[in-house]
């Protein structure tokens, strides 16, 4: 029998451990895109009061590409 190849698409791995964070996988095409996307998500889910906040936080995290499959 043959298998059909899994979907896959690329995505950001952020390490946020330096400030004693997680790390997240965040799918999208570009590096400021996964940044932003991160960065939009610790202030809507109330980790971080504020806009300014977040993007500092999420500018300073290591970052590397990643594929993901699902």
């Amino acid at each position: 029998m043959r298998q059909v190849p899994a979907p896959t698409s690329t995505g950001w791995l952020l390490d946020l451990a330096a400030v004693r964070g997680p790390r997240f996988v965040v799918l999208h095409a570009d590096e400021a895109a996964a940044r932003q996307a991160l960065a939009a998500h610790l202030v809507d889910s109330g980790v971080l009061a504020g806009e300014a906040e977040a993007d500092l936080l999420v500018a300073e995290a290591d970052i590397e590409p990643v594929d993901v499959i699902w």
